[in-house]
């Protein structure tokens, strides 16, 4: 008997019920302190002070690539090894990842005191707040390292199917930085600096607890001085274009920040910052409802069915931008009282902003399942690249864009617009239809009616103003559930076609007989 025996992890389907509901917990408390911190900060903070945080997380989150990237390389091999019954070989690559980590964090801690010394030739910090910039970018890497170093123990939950209390770490960490900052804020001093002081607390805790479920969960992986450049390599290469399309995916949602602040001015950075908000928060419920597609695309590709497998696909789309149409039409509809409610008057004057920023997720998002059929066929390096390039050409054009014209911020989102709607709604569909066999447009129809069913819910709601104007949050509460209504309404005849109503209604049908 291996050491391994007696703990297998645990695919029951209760354990699968856990792990879902402890991403949708995570979901919507990420999603409640995303909006109801934001203000908060630009409150006692300022909006060009504000917009440092934003900003120094989102350079310091390049070095996030490395994590995610050897998280998922080491996490395939561990577990293919454990599973095997290879013990010695899973503590071989436990133990290489974590000498490895450790080296590698120790690096980024020198990396980050030499930048402290010349921040503000990297970004353009508001007056009077030098101190803080540097004080969170070191904190921000000094965080960045310490996850770094939990990756491989952290593997122990992924091993064990133990989602939930991965889920349940990474919460921790979110309640310890929120109540912390509000503290620190509060009763301390009004400075970014407390920030960073929340967010290394809040780290450190996760980083405790994580070594509390390695011990638990896989108490056989011991930590032994051994490394292996072989089984390095190995890793290595597996994650290198996972990496690629990670800093692809990673120019889309920080070099907004970066090019605004450095070409436009730390204020704009902090108005431009706050408005992301909203766009984060649409980004990570769409992977979290994508997400649900992906098994059964590999299933299909799998059993060569192929026709199923474009079926599905556009079913995906269609169902991502039922899912997307009320969220998208609320924002771009009731952008100005939305922004004067949330944030006050002054960020409320950049609604046209928001709208643009906001609209194109609509139909860019909705094909985020076409992407999962690239993984089915090791199409990784494509994507990567194909990702890579794209956040690369809106680097290019945003920056063009703010030396020929006066468009400022509105340029940064049309260079994003373009990239973003290039890369997900014409090349994803088009490759993928070549793939299947299909037209090389055949995967439009599901996205134009993504595009016209929020357009015509976007219309409906602008017409509310014609009778009468939203001043307060009642008044804004009552107009968003009234449209969420005439969306989904808007949804199921536009986007959905009949056999897709039709499954809708048998599914329900089966749930009720079963509750009953």
């Amino acid at each position: 008997m291996t050491a391994t025996a007696g703990f297998k992890p645990n695919f029951s389907a209760k354990q699968y019920g856990k792990n879902l509901f402890s991403n949708i917990t995570l979901l919507a408390v990420n999603s409640v302190i995303g909006i109801l911190f934001t203000p908060y900060l630009i409150k006692h903070l300022g909006v060009a002070a504000y917009g440092l945080v934003p900003l120094i997380n989102g350079i310091t989150s390049y070095l996030t690539l490395i994590t995610a990237s050897i998280n998922n390389a080491v996490g395939r091999h561990m577990v293919v090894a454990a599973s095997n019954g290879e013990h010695d070989k899973a503590v071989l690559i436990f133990n290489t990842c974590l000498w490895g980590s450790i080296g590698l964090g120790v690096f980024m801690m020198l990396l980050a005191l030499g930048a402290t010394l010349k921040v503000e030739a990297l970004i353009n910090v508001p007056e009077g707040f030098t101190f803080d910039a540097q004080a969170l970018l070191l904190t921000s890497v000094l965080c960045v390292a310490i996850t770094f170093v939990s990756t491989p123990f952290s593997l122990a939950m992924f091993y064990s199917n133990r989602l939930d209390a991965r889920s349940n770490v990474t919460l921790l960490n979110r309640i310890v930085y929120v109540v912390l900052a509000f503290g620190l804020i509060g009763f301390v001093t009004a400075r970014p600096l407390m920030i960073g002081l929340a967010a290394v607390a809040g780290t450190v805790v996760a980083f405790v607890h994580t070594l509390r479920y390695w011990r638990l969960l896989t108490p056989w992986l011991k930590v032994r001085f051994e490394f292996s450049l072989g089984v390095l390599r190995e890793f290595m290469e597996f994650s290198l274009w996972v990496m690629v399309n990670q800093l692809g995916n990673m120019i889309f949602l920080t070099a907004d920040l970066i090019i605004v602040n450095r070409m436009i001015g730390p204020t704009a950075n902090g108005v431009y910052a706050a408005l992301l908000q909203l766009v984060i928060l649409l980004r990570a419920f769409s992977t979290a409802v994508s997400s649900v597609f992906a098994p059964a695309i590999v299933h299909m590709y799998a059993r060569n069915d192929f026709d199923a497998l474009y079926d599905y696909c556009a079913r995906s789309v269609r169902v991502m931008g039922f899912a997307l149409i009320a969220p998208v039409a609320a924002i771009c509809a009731f952008s100005y009282p939305l922004l004067r409610v949330w944030l006050g008057e002054e960020i409320a004057a950049n609604s046209g902003l928001l709208f643009f920023m906001t609209f194109h997720m609509c139909f860019n998002l909705a094909a985020l399942p076409l992407i999962s059929a690239f993984q089915c066929k090791k199409r990784v390096r494509t994507l990567g690249l194909v990702t890579c390039l794209s956040g690369l050409f809106n680097v290019g054009v945003a920056v063009l864009l703010l030396k020929v014209t006066s468009l400022e911020m509105f340029a940064v989102a049309v260079a994003g617009m373009i990239a973003f709607t290039l890369r997900n709604s014409v090349f994803t569909p088009i490759y993928l239809a070549g793939w299947l066999r299909r037209p090389w447009y055949s995967l439009f129809f599901p996205i134009l009616r993504v595009f016209l069913a929020v357009s015509a819910a976007v219309l409906a709601g602008r017409s509310f103003e014609l009778f009468w104007t939203v001043e307060k949050l009642p008044g804004l509460a009552g107009n968003v559930a009234l449209l969420t209504v005439l969306s989904l309404c808007i949804g199921w005849l536009v986007i959905f076609n009949a056999d897709d109503r039709r499954k809708a209604f048998a599914l329900a049908s089966s749930y009720v007989k079963r509750q009953g």
